[in-house]
């Protein structure tokens, strides 16, 4: 619990303090109202005895000093209010007390948090006040009954005796009456005589000589119970300076009554006073500034009090104005001091005297009824525990609970009770304790629980006066006694209230979190949420940070703040949840926190925090949320809802945009591109990124060209035009005037909703420079409106978005600066509203959207160069959003048509690409840098319409292609707006992956310019080759002729790319060219076109013949598909192959093919051509290239690790002619034979031969009937296996037959020949070897090693000539049935 205003001994003194009555005349009643007070609240603030006085104990044996004892005066005429009405008031009080915004909260250290809370609860203490003040007066206590009272005439009445003795006789009668026990403390209670005069309206001789008689009249019991009470002595005029004085510069008085008036706010006693001695308008003084007086009222003022959980609190003093809340405008300082003055006589030479004697004479009786002993203090237990009077019957009362004994007025229990109170009343508590604990003991054995229960409270209560422990115990048993056997929960609360403050007093908070917690009910949820609450402030408030509990607490607090929501308290339900949430923040405790936020906004807004309630729901929408998707839906658009209405309310027009991060945006991601529109891309490719120092490595080639210098200088700075995280943003970037600049800006919406953003555009600054680099002018921004400025800049606005949920979006604005100056991208703007789906999970529209604005921070690279900047977290400067704006330049836009993302290896394409200046200034060069020129080429658009012809046996002069060339030719400027149309051809690189090519266009002014020297536009293909044709060459000389080259070439189309069977792809050679100045290729008649499916081969053999006269490099051609060959883009790609050749070779073969892509009603051409260079002057083997599985090419080694060396022959002088049979097919068989050495000298070794087949058998006639199938071409048709065993240093020989169906070249060397060291024994058969063989060979185990081939053997099939015989079958004929699988 906080700090209160009064607590401990001084909170259970104004309790437990003496009540006066005060019964005042309509005259006396009036002359109080002209202070805006009732005569009640005009003398509580002066109802305490100012010093010491003294009392007798019943004996005479003690004097014991009473200290600044209090009196609590009440009206005469109260009454007491309903439960319902009670509650009511209770609601009201709470409501009405708030933490004042003059009280900031503190800072108080719990643990490791720091939370900010209000140390002094005035809601609380309001309610405890206001919640004992209408607690029923009960019969089993007396602390409430009237001890005196107080009779109040004014001296301007007429009759002055005659009111005196009526008001004497309302009292009379009430104490006469049946329940005047009920209200009165004793049968004769004391009565004073006040007479009450007006100084500005009255005669004070009178009154004076008034009082005196009263003095000397013995009805008006002595000199002792008569007083004059002079007020109101400052006049009118005084008054109205004072009011316009308050007016004009804030009340100027100290106004005593006002905590009195607050904490009496709900007493019912001044306003039913007011009602029944209502006073006429024209004689009340007109000190206030409405038409009404604040008490009148002809009807009860409850009525004027709705249910709390309306919203509408009562209507009491807190809504008057501030002149309304002026007191006492009439009294001086000199009256106050006689207002005190007249109490501390009333108490010392009255009241004291008065209950000195009563309490003896109390005590005199109940010794005479041997209730207690005269030595009452040095009593035995005996006299404690046995001293009763007469026993009463057991009955009840009809207003008493089950559980309640009852007693008569004049039972012994009974006056004891009332001793006891008494001199608890008058600070006597030793006294008191003893005689509680007596009646403790006699309560509990007539089984009087309520009583008993009063009794023990009392009891603990004066313990803890006197100092002393207090019993732990009887707390307990009282509230239990209260609450569990009487059934009555108000003095129950009322008992824990007190204990649990005096328990605090002494720090024993675990002691009062128990009652606290003890006290909750379901009853009344304002009781439960304000003992929750001061349970949760016992757990930080344990007088050392280390000690408080945090989490509890917090814990305590959303239960409290649970329970004022259902009890209506919203303000206090938001305080509540505000100070948990301290707790909760940032703990990974996602949906209390997500509770508590969700509360705060609900509560906010019914509170019209609107401001507060934006900031709790924005909370909600946060990427760590774990919501599902209607929750964050509802919690967006209770968002948009409250922080609408914020806005449109709002006067502050500097907030126009909250700090909201929806969606996210990662300011370190941002790309900004400079220098206008840059290479218009073919497509959108980005697989492959381009790192920032290969731009600036081409960058600099071509800046070498044009300076013609190996380096460039030490002040050349390359040319931004794009700037992200990975590039150095030290440099404030330059930018050309009416060119845009874009700005590319990744958002993630991290929520499981999609959400709507419109009206996007960049917020910037602008500062105008001038010619000496100094700004004339201030900045100018658009943060307010986005066509502020645009007569500077020209703002892009993109006017709808939809980021779906879970989802990064690129998005991309521009500017388009149009006055030469500075410019700074400061954020992002738009309207954000949210994508709710309806229950089909539609979107549906929202009509509210709020302006949001998010900030573009770039944070620098950390600095890293010196031990300082090492140590500290010093960062450099990112200039990304930091350009300045030059004069106009030239600006060439490349656009290229579109290429495809794929394409076969060795593929070339071509297209159109076009060179346009944009800007105002002419281009004067164009220059082109790249490190891949040997996979592109420029050339005149001209050129793929109307190409010319590769001419045979034509002179061609190899030039030496650099990776920079011109576009423009000398002297040629391409204008402002003028555009030139190139062609553009792309080749496929020769191995399958991803080709790049990174294209560089450097281009300069033709007005040369110190701020922008030069300008380079950036293009980047990334382009996926795939397996095409791949070409193998081999060369041997002629034996017979010297001056003739055999060449041996392979091709073969080993790609894996084609998913869908309905689909085919062929491909086939066209042109077989040789470029030398050698040698010369022989035009073969033998060779045609034969397009090739997925995974065939084709063996081809070419004769070159050397070239005697020299002419210098020829071109000389096989044409295979009799089509003519365009010598572009032939020409330029021989030329980059040429001379990017590092081999010392004088032939070069290009092998010129096409394919068809066939397949359903599309079909599609490519055409390719690879490049093969040879040295005539070395062996064949050195320079062989064997083609792997994947199509690539490797040099053979130069030495071959054979164990068992073998070859193939065949008979080369006979002619293999394709001959026609009888079912219409051809087909030809040729004998070959296989020689094999075993070149080990002492290990013989265990050779297995198989020959590749068919897997089935077919006939010739069926062969003869359907044709023959390319996949059928070439077979083995004689036994498909060998098994034998080779000595050391032993030749084997194997007879073969290869039958032949189509004409061409084919390679025989396809046999499969293993060779292992493990021997069969002696014991296992041939049968047994075989199997064991094959299963080791065919499975891939066992030791069997695969032998290769150093030479490859070719034979030749040729058509068959009609005009000539058909020649016979060679070494016989082939049988009806072909052995295509035949067994070993």
């Amino acid at each position: 619990m906080s700090v209160s205003e009064l607590s401990g001994g001084d909170l259970i003194s104004s309790v437990f303090s003496p009540r006066v009555a005060v019964l005042a005349s309509p005259g006396a009643e009036a002359l109080a109202q002209k202070n805006n007070l009732s005569l009640v609240e005009l003398l509580r603030p002066f109802a305490q005895l100012r010093g010491e006085a003294s009392l007798r104990d019943p004996y005479n044996s003690t004097v014991h000093e009473v200290r600044n004892l209090r009196i609590t005066f009440e009206d005469f005429d109260r009454v007491q209010p309903e439960k319902r009405v009670v509650d009511n008031l209770l609601n009201s009080v709470v409501s009405n007390n708030l933490p004042k915004k003059s009280c900031p909260p503190v800072a108080v250290d719990v643990g490791h948090y720091s939370l900010k809370m209000h140390t002094n609860p005035i809601w609380f203490n309001a309610f405890r006040d206001s919640f004992i003040k209408t607690l029923p007066i009960s019969q089993h206590e007396f602390t409430r009954h009237f001890v005196a009272c107080l009779i109040v005439v004014s001296s301007s009445e007429p009759n002055i005796s005659t009111q005196f003795k009526n008001l004497r006789q309302r009292q009379q009668d009430s104490q006469t009456s049946p329940s005047g026990s009920d209200i009165w403390l004793l049968p004769d209670t004391m009565k004073v005589n006040v007479l009450l005069h007006d100084v500005q309206e009255g005669d004070g001789n009178f009154a004076t000589e008034t009082v005196q008689e009263m003095k000397r009249d013995p009805n008006f019991n002595g000199p002792h119970c008569s007083y004059l009470l002079s007020i109101n002595s400052r006049r009118d005029f005084e008054v109205q300076e004072i009011l316009k004085s308050n007016r004009k510069y804030g009340p100027k008085m100290v106004d005593p009554w006002k905590k009195f008036i607050d904490q009496s706010s709900m007493d019912l006693s001044r306003r039913n006073h007011s009602s029944k001695h209502a006073v006429d308008p024209e004689t009340r003084p007109r000190l206030y500034t409405s038409s009404q007086h604040p008490l009148d009222g002809g009807d009860h003022p409850l009525k004027e009090i709705q249910d709390p959980l309306s919203g509408t609190l009562a209507e009491d003093d807190s809504s008057r104005s501030e002149d309304d809340q002026l007191h006492g405008a009439y009294l001086t300082s000199a009256d106050q001091d006689t207002i005190s003055t007249f109490i501390t006589e009333f108490i010392t030479r009255a009241l004291l005297p008065h209950y000195e004697k009563q309490i003896r004479d109390l005590y005199d009786h109940l010794v005479s009824k041997k209730t207690i002993s005269k030595s009452f203090l040095s009593a035995t237990k005996k006299w404690l525990g046995s001293g009763k009077g007469t026993s009463y019957p057991s009955q009840q009362s009809a207003g008493a609970r089950e559980g309640d004994r009852y007693y008569p007025p004049e039972a012994v229990e009974l006056q004891l009770r009332k001793l006891g109170d008494l001199v608890f009343l008058f600070q006597m508590y030793d006294i008191a304790y003893n005689i509680y604990y007596q009646c403790k003991n006699d309560f509990q054995n007539d089984s009087a629980f309520l009583f008993y229960a009063g009794a023990l409270e009392m009891a603990v209560l004066s313990q803890y006066m006197l100092g002393k422990p207090m019993n732990l115990s009887h707390i307990d048993s009282a509230i239990v006694q209260y609450s569990n056997t009487c059934k009555n929960y108000d003095y129950a609360l009322r008992c824990a209230l007190l204990c649990c403050d005096a328990l605090l007093t002494r720090q024993m908070h675990q002691e009062a979190i128990n009652n606290f917690i003890k006290m909750t009910t379901e009853e009344s949820d304002l009781k439960s949420a304000l003992l929750l609450e001061q349970a949760a402030y016992c757990f930080v408030n344990r007088g050392s940070a280390a000690l408080g509990k945090p989490r509890k607490f917090a814990f305590y607090m959303v239960l409290s703040g649970h329970r004022y929501q259902k009890a209506g308290q919203k303000e206090h339900t938001l305080r509540a949840y505000d100070l948990a949430y301290q707790v909760f923040a940032n703990s990974n405790w996602c949906y209390a926190e997500d509770h508590i936020n969700l509360t705060i906004g609900k509560h906010s807004y019914l509170v019209n925090q609107l401001e507060q309630s934006a900031a709790a729901y924005l909370k909600l929408l946060t990427p760590t949320s774990r919501q599902n998707h209607s929750q964050q839906s509802s919690f967006i658009a209770d968002f948009l809802m409250s922080f609408t209405d914020y806005m449109d309310k709002s006067t502050d027009h500097n907030a126009q945009f909250p700090p909201i991060q929806i969606p996210s945006i990662n300011s370190q991601s941002i790309s900004v591109f400079y220098g206008g529109t840059t290479a218009v891309a073919p497509d959108d490719s980005d697989e492959v990124e381009i790192e920032p120092s290969l731009w600036i490595s081409l960058e600099e080639q071509a800046a070498c060209h044009v300076l013609n210098k190996e380096n460039v200088p030490i002040t050349w700075k390359p040319c931004i035009n794009v700037l992200n995280a990975s590039t150095k943003n030290n440099l404030k970037p330059r930018t050309v005037r009416q060119e845009p600049v874009t700005v590319v800006i990744e958002v993630v919406n991290s929520l499981m909703i999609q959400i709507s953003m419109e009206n996007i555009h960049l917020l910037w600054r602008f500062t105008p420079v001038d010619e000496s680099g100094e700004s004339p002018q201030e900045s100018v921004e658009n943060e307010r409106d986005v066509l502020e400025g645009s007569k500077l800049i020209k703002t892009e606005v993109i006017k709808e978005i939809v980021v779906g949920n879970l989802e990064k979006r690129l998005i991309s604005l521009s500017l388009v600066p149009c006055v030469e100056g500075e410019v700074v991208v400061t954020g992002i703007a738009y309207s954000l509203s949210g994508g709710s789906t309806d229950k089909f999970g539609m979107p549906r529209t929202s009509s509210r959207n709020v302006r949001v604005k998010q900030d573009l921070n770039i944070e620098g690279p950390k600095l890293n160069s010196t031990l300082e900047e090492r140590v500290s977290n010093a960062r450099g400067n990112d200039y990304r959003l930091h350009f300045l704006v030059v004069p106009p330049q030239p600006l060439l836009s490349v656009e290229f048509a579109p290429l495809p993302r794929e394409m076969l290896c060795g593929e070339i394409q071509a297209t159109r690409v076009n060179f346009c200046n944009r800007g105002l200034i002419a281009i004067s060069s164009i220059i082109v840098s790249s490190k891949c020129s040997e996979s592109f080429c420029f050339g005149p658009v001209e050129q793929l319409q109307r190409s010319e012809e590769l001419q045979q046996d034509s002179a061609i002069h190899l030039e030496k292609v650099d990776s920079v060339s011109s576009i423009l030719k000398p002297g040629e400027v391409l204008e402002p707006g003028g555009c030139l149309s190139m062609a553009f051809c792309v080749r496929g690189k020769e191995t399958p992956g991803m080709l790049s090519l990174p294209i560089l266009f450097y281009y300069t002014s033709a007005t040369p310019s110190k701020l922008m020297p030069h300008r380079v536009v950036r293009q980047a293909f990334h382009i996926t080759c795939r397996d095409s044709v791949s070409f193998s060459v081999m060369k041997s000389r002629n034996l017979d002729q010297s001056q003739q080259l055999l060449i041996s070439f392979t091709n073969m189309y080993n790609s894996a790319s084609s998913q869908d069977e309905a689909h085919r792809c062929e491909v086939g050679l066209s042109h077989v060219v040789c470029v030398s100045s050698k040698w010369r290729i022989r035009n073969q008649k033998m060779l045609e076109y034969a397009p090739a499916r997925e995974g065939e081969m084709f063996n081809s053999v070419a004769t070159l013949d050397r070239i005697l006269e020299e002419k210098g490099v020829q071109v000389s051609m096989l044409n295979i598909s009799c089509n003519q060959l365009k010598l572009f883009p032939f020409k330029p790609f021989l030329h980059r192959f040429a001379s990017n050749s590092v081999d010392e070779s004088d032939i070069t073969i290009v092998f010129a093919w096409k394919a068809g892509y066939v397949g359903g009603d599309k079909s599609a051409l490519a055409f390719g051509q690879h490049h093969q260079s040879l040295d005539s002057t070395k062996d064949s083997l050195s320079q062989a290239v064997i083609t792997t599985a994947s199509g690539m090419f490797c040099e053979a080694p130069r030495s071959l690790p054979f164990t068992v060396r073998f070859r193939l022959d065949y008979d080369r002088s006979q002619r293999y002619v394709m001959r026609r049979g009888g079912g219409g097919s051809s087909f030809v068989v040729a004998p070959v034979s296989v020689t094999l050495n075993n070149c080990l000298h002492t290990q013989p070794l265990l050779v297995q031969v198989v020959c590749p087949h068919a897997p089935t058998s077919v006939s010739v006639r069926e062969l003869e009937a359907n044709g023959v199938r390319e996949s059928f071409a070439f077979w083995w048709v004689s036994q498909s296996t060998w098994i034998f065993v080779m000595p050391p240093l032993s030749q084997h020989k194997l007879n073969l037959r290869a039958c032949f169906f189509k004409a061409g070249t084919y390679n025989l060397n396809n046999l499969s020949v293993m060779v292992s060291t493990r021997l069969p024994s002696e014991d296992e058969s041939s049968d047994g070897m075989r199997r064991l063989t094959r299963q080791e060979a065919g499975g891939g185990g066992g030791d069997f090693v695969k032998q290769q081939c150093a030479f490859a053997t070719f034979i030749t099939v040729e058509k068959e000539d009609a005009s000539s015989a058909p020649p016979g079958l060679p070494n016989g004929s082939l049988s009806d049935d072909i052995p295509v699988a035949a067994q070993g």
